[in-house]
């Protein structure tokens, strides 16, 4: 949990808000081609986006315009094939990009997209215009942060069939479950120069303590502490999240939270451009290497 914000062995900074990615899926239109559940294997995975495929139903809805949006599909196909130490230590600049692991698995993202898995017009629209076609029963999945249960959880509508899990391990001798991306992204740091520095720092525990727990009853946000108190009413998708972070392994901060800001924009541009199949895994890795390092 303190892995975001630790340093050289050293940590900085407690914890204001923690969300990761989640496999969102809409369980009305899984139930058309025969799946009760979330596929728990890459393989089960790819037969139900075949099904879904065959029946005429989009599998996978993602923002184009905001590349953000992509990466919480890429990373995690990374993730799940190069694993989670890898692309931390990419993120982190300790490791370069020229990794054929990654590369790799930029082909299986992509090759998800040619497919025919992803909705064609989506590259041309926001995340909020995803969203509501995910709610409005246009796409059978929607990765995205799980900051969207609240919304999900208040939706008379929708709320009773949506589920999230976690996205399939691809390459289980590098990757496994429990390995997430996300984890705790805004944090509040003291300087160890200011006045009552030491007092300072346990009201910014306690402060983050708070902040924490009451995002997380009101479903928008995850505890990065153990929860205390009644949580009976915290919404079932939130809390079908929190029980996936309980059983973490590793998370990896999101890319363009991770890097610093000139690398992050590189980054996001090669995305795009992987999105957009205008460059494949060997010229993504080879392009990032040059660029960043």
């Amino acid at each position: 949990m303190m892995g975001n914000s630790t340093y050289d062995g050293k940590h900085y900074g407690v914890p204001l808000t923690m969300n990761i990615v989640g496999l969102f899926a809409n369980m009305d239109l899984l139930g058309q081609v025969g799946y009760t559940e979330i596929p728990g294997t890459y393989e089960e995975f790819i037969a139900c986006c075949d099904a879904l495929k065959a029946a005429g139903i989009i599998p996978f809805g993602c923002a184009g315009k905001e590349t953000w949006c992509v990466t919480e599909y890429l990373e995690s196909v990374i993730e799940k094939s190069a694993g989670a130490d890898t692309l931390n230590e990419i993120f982190a600049g300790k490791a370069t990009w020229n990794n054929q692991d990654v590369a790799d698995a930029v082909d299986t993202f992509q090759g998800l997209v040619n497919n025919g898995y992803f909705d064609p017009s989506g590259i041309g629209l926001t995340n909020d215009e995803v969203k509501n076609n995910f709610m409005a029963g246009k796409y059978a999945f929607y990765m995205n942060g799980t900051w969207n249960c609240a919304d999900f959880a208040a939706n008379a509508d929708f709320k009773d069939k949506v589920k999230v899990g976690e996205f399939p391990v691809i390459n289980a001798d590098k990757s496994k479950l429990g390995q997430l991306i996300g984890g705790p992204s805004d944090t509040l740091a003291v300087a160890a120069s200011s006045p009552n520095a030491e007092f300072a720092a346990e009201y910014t525990f306690e402060l983050g303590k708070l902040i924490c727990h009451y995002g997380y009853l009101d479903g928008c946000g995850l505890p990065a502490w153990t929860p205390y108190g009644d949580t009976s009413s915290v919404n079932e998708l939130t809390q079908t999240v929190a029980g996936i972070v309980a059983g973490a392994d590793t998370m990896v901060l999101f890319g363009d939270t991770a890097m610093t800001a000139d690398s992050a924009n590189t980054y996001l541009s090669y995305v795009d451009q992987v999105y957009g199949c205008l460059l494949d895994g060997k010229q993504f890795i080879d392009g990032l290497s040059k660029d960043i390092q």
